[in-house]
């Protein structure tokens, strides 16, 4: 039986206006293979992120992420697939905690009346299994020191591992990092 790859792109073309940022490039990357997209600044490693991730829409070409088609999806939709990612520059809050940024809910977790999940019969064993794994996520990292830190007070190579650890906390079955 042969399995699928968690990421395939075809003949990815992006073009802003008359500039055309990425042309026809293709690739897969297999289930459980780690992958480095490298080049030089400019030459489109962020933008194929972009359109992989849905961010922004191709051109032309075609994305497959975990056997679905993925070109035109919204980011949400991927986001549904297992895609998670992280982007060039973190976006913490940086007026809460280390712990508190990894805390943040993931979509879906409640239902869109937040007062009824509050309520529901559950909720609370839920969020302390959150908890739980956001100091398993910090413990991974080699960063659980940090974890009652403000985000303002880290450096740059902290504020990214503290952004790939709440990218670990939606449990991805597929992370596109990004520098």
């Amino acid at each position: 039986m042969m399995v699928e790859p968690a990421l395939r792109v075809t003949d990815l073309t992006k073009d802003f206006g008359g500039l055309r940022a990425i042309d026809q490039i293709s690739f897969q990357v297999e289930q459980g293979e780690l992958v480095g997209l490298i080049g030089p600044n400019g030459c489109g490693k962020t933008t194929t992120f972009n359109c992989v991730s849905g961010m922004l829409e191709m051109s032309s070409g075609k994305i497959e992420l975990l056997g679905e088609d993925a070109g035109g999806m919204r980011p949400d939709q991927i986001q549904g697939l297992g895609l998670t990612r992280t982007f060039q520059h973190t976006w913490l809050w940086r007026d809460m905690t280390v712990i508190e940024n990894l805390l943040v809910p993931p979509r879906r977790q409640f239902s869109p009346n937040v007062l009824l999940a509050l309520l529901r019969p559950g909720s609370r064993k839920q969020e302390q299994g959150r908890i739980v794994d956001a100091y398993a996520t910090l413990d991974l990292l080699e960063i659980a020191h940090m974890a009652h830190s403000l985000a303002s007070e880290l450096s740059g190579g902290q504020s990214k591992l503290v952004d790939i650890g709440r990218a670990f906390m939606s449990s991805p079955r597929f992370l596109l990092l990004d520098e």
